[in-house]
């Protein structure tokens, strides 16, 4: 439209007029965006002074736009029947998993390395080095987080106390031991800059304080009941008139299930700063021997 002068565009709608085409009718299709529109009024303002962007109607009587809004009438007669997929699906049981995942921060997948048998002995051993590490931490925590609270800080740094204080010390010994678990696996061929995982062992409490508070307002409850509405929906013959993600992006933008706005969003250096706190604890604190758990071990202890 832009590289249209007004005699060409005049000459283009008023033929277009001629065919039954009506201007009002460009601004009732959904597929232009203000940019769009706002080069069609520029156009026909050149030549139409007076033309004013009409209220959209909700029908439209135009022999060229009835074929893009008629929706053809489905009959019940004709809707598709398909075997009943769902009857020996627990849906229910489902979400309760997924739920279940995400607060925990778990994910199910099949792996691909053969079963192996464990050596009770040395599942023995690893179990009590798991309980030593975890005391060791949890000791160094508490110190750390005392000291802390003991230091003189200037006005302008940020406080994050109050972000070590929301759960249990378990809990945040959970998560240095499960970071710690990653590196074990990961570490031996590729460890991100120090900055890289302090941020992500922070991402991960702030996601475990957002599981924690949408439990506590509810959000979840909102979800089971939700996905009640959703799952009463694909069930039925209604999904071939409306689909399964329309349903769920209507039901939830009418219950608005996953917006907290009671919630602040924890800055970048806020959580920075206490995944800095968690990595220096696990630092400080972690006593760890390299050949804690082979064979060359045991085998130099008896000697």
């Amino acid at each position: 439209m832009e590289l249209f002068d007004s005699s060409i565009a005049r000459r283009i709608i008023l033929d277009l007029e001629k065919e039954g085409f009506r201007v009002l009718d460009i601004f009732n299709l959904d597929c232009l965006n203000h940019e769009h529109i706002q080069s069609i009024v520029k156009v026909l303002k050149t030549f139409r002074p007076d033309f004013d962007i009409p209220l959209r109607s909700s029908n439209v009587d135009n022999k060229l736009l009835n074929s893009i809004y008629e929706k053809p009438a489905i009959s019940k007669d004709e809707l598709i029947q398909i075997d009943q997929w769902w009857k020996d699906t627990d849906l229910k049981k489902k979400l309760e998993e997924q739920i279940q995942m995400e607060i925990d921060h778990r994910v199910k997948i099949k792996s691909i390395n053969t079963i192996k048998l464990t050596d009770e002995k040395l599942a023995k051993r690893y179990e009590n080095f798991l309980v030593d590490l975890e005391q060791q931490l949890t000791v160094g925590f508490l110190t750390e987080l005392e000291i802390l609270k003991q230091k003189v800080r200037k006005p302008s740094d940020i406080n994050i106390i109050p972000f070590l204080e929301i759960f249990e010390p378990k809990e945040y010994i959970d998560l240095i031991l499960k970071a710690l678990h990653q590196h074990s696996y990961a570490s031996e061929f590729h460890s991100s800059p120090f900055v890289t995982l302090c941020v992500g062992l922070g991402k991960h409490l702030y996601q475990k304080y957002v599981c924690k508070m949408r439990r506590k307002n509810g959000f979840i409850d909102k979800l089971r009941l939700i996905y009640d509405d959703y799952t009463n929906h694909v069930v039925t013959n209604q999904r071939f008139m409306v689909n399964e993600r329309q349903k769920w992006n209507e039901i939830t933008k009418e219950k608005f299930a996953f917006m907290d706005h009671n919630d602040r969003r924890w800055t970048f250096t806020q959580v920075l700063q206490v995944g800095e706190f968690l990595y220096d604890v696990l630092l400080k604190h972690a006593k760890i021997r390299v050949p804690l758990l082979t064979e060359k071990n045991t085998a130099s202890n008896k000697s």
